[in-house]
């Protein structure tokens, strides 16, 4: 579909390409694949020069490729990105991606080191490679034709080893589809802070995302555990209908983020912090935020002491936990949990009591009273304590998606949970062990464009 460089300029096409691709190695990437001439990229650093000059060459016929394609392969790269949407290929929706793709990491030299990589493809016989993105130093690059998951990983393999020949990063990794990027993602931090992530992979991982923005905190704002670690980050998708808790594991395309999507990334288990309240209006805001989180989850009930200023509450949910060690002196599979949350007379300015009321076996309630350890909430408690997220804390805790082992209120079930027996049951029934919530705190997070709003 053709498209001419007035018309382009009249839509805002023009200016999208330069928000988008700026004028840096991630333009050059894109012209080099449409064969645009080194000689001929313009020597600027504005953005918008940049583009409306290309544009204007290209419509001119400085090369044998129209506006048209070049807007088709930006869309093939954002294609969260409204404006390029009528320009995406079949297949080329989010959803739909044709792959796979393969990623080079530490890349200076974009043009040498996508000629290594169709040498490697031409030598295995491959259809042909197409030059995709490059981002924070990585090369993504597209594989022609229909090609199998294990053929991809071969090529990547062969890619890797003639890197490492050259004394260069040889970690090449693929993806079963093509990959591409997600142009701004807003983050809220957990001190209500507000960050604007730019041109992220689809295949960073969500849990990523909390790590990226950590950085930009002192280090005295990140909570750690008992054994001096920086806690687990927990990631929600902000909607009106409610928040979402995402898998930390999957990646972005996988927990369907899209461009323009808003997330809150906080330590596991804290909350955001607003204005203080006074205890009448504390107790109004504790109930709609309760009431707004069951509305919003399937499956969670509750039922308060008082209609208007509740300050008790029994929540009633289900999630894949543990009972208390049988006459076999094993935890049993459990479901169905009741827990009461009291928010005492110094509530807000103490954080609530949260009591388990049906039997259950986990490192961080106690077996006698059902009295739950809030580790770090209680530590770093503010007096506007979203509920909401208490109630999601009480849900991950009932899943054993969240617990410590470092300190706690049930040694048993604690040695339970480290022991490989332990480990194993918790993941069969959906939960996090405790290597994975180890590895998850000690991963360098992926380099990620960050920028505090």
């Amino acid at each position: 579909m053709a498209i001419s460089y007035r018309k382009m300029d009249d839509t805002g096409l023009v200016d999208e390409l330069a928000r988008l691709l700026e004028c840096g190695r991630q333009a050059r990437t894109v012209l080099y694949r449409l064969d645009y001439p080194e000689d001929r990229i313009p020597n600027t650093t504005n953005a918008g020069d940049f583009w409306h000059t290309v544009c204007r060459e290209i419509d001119k016929g400085i090369i044998k490729r129209d506006l048209g394609e070049l807007l088709t392969i930006v869309a093939d790269i954002y294609p969260g990105n409204e404006l390029m949407k009528e320009w995406r290929k079949p297949r080329s929706k989010q959803g739909e991606r044709a792959g796979p793709s393969i990623t080079i990491p530490g890349v200076e030299d974009v043009q040498a080191t996508f000629l290594l990589a169709r040498e490697v493809a031409d030598e295995m016989a491959f259809e042909g490679l197409e030059a995709g993105f490059t981002n924070e130093g990585e090369l993504c690059i597209y594989i022609i034709g229909d090609v199998e998951d294990g053929q991809a990983r071969d090529l990547a393999r062969a890619i890797g080893l003639r890197l490492g020949e050259q004394g260069r990063d040889g970690n090449v990794h693929t993806t079963p589809y093509r990959d591409y990027l997600i142009s701004k993602i807003i983050v809220e931090g957990p001190d209500q802070g507000r960050f604007e992530l730019t041109d992220i992979p689809s295949t960073t991982r969500t849990g990523d995302l909390g790590g990226a923005v950590m950085e930009e905190y002192d280090e005295d704002m990140v909570p750690t555990d008992g054994l001096g670690n920086a806690r687990p980050f927990t990631v929600d998708r902000v909607a009106e209908e409610g928040n979402e808790r995402l898998d930390p594991d999957k990646t972005l395309h996988e927990n369907g983020i899209e461009d323009g999507d808003t997330l809150h990334v906080a330590p596991e288990s804290t909350a955001g912090n607003l204005n203080p309240m006074i205890r009448k209006e504390a107790l109004v805001r504790a109930r709609l935020q309760i009431e707004g989180f069951a509305q919003s989850h399937k499956g969670f009930s509750i039922k308060a002491n008082a209609r208007q200023r509740p300050t008790k509450y029994l929540l009633s949910f289900s999630a894949p936990g543990w009972g208390p060690p049988g006459s076999n002196g094993k935890p049993y599979p459990v479901d169905n949990h009741k827990v009461e949350v009291i928010l005492l007379d110094d509530f807000p300015m103490k954080a609530p009591v949260v009591i388990w009321r049906t039997p259950f076996f986990h490192p961080n309630v106690s077996m006698d009273s059902g009295g739950v350890c809030l580790g770090i909430l209680s530590m770093a408690y503010r007096p506007a304590l979203d509920l909401g997220e208490l109630c999601q804390m009480i849900l991950d805790l009932g899943g054993y998606r969240n617990y410590e082992i470092a300190h706690g209120l049930n040694d048993e079930a604690r040695a339970w949970a480290f022991s490989l027996e332990g480990q194993k049951a918790i993941e069969e029934r959906g939960g996090f062990c405790f290597f994975r919530k180890l590895m998850h705190q000690h991963q360098k997070p992926r380099r990620l464009k960050v920028r505090r709003l």
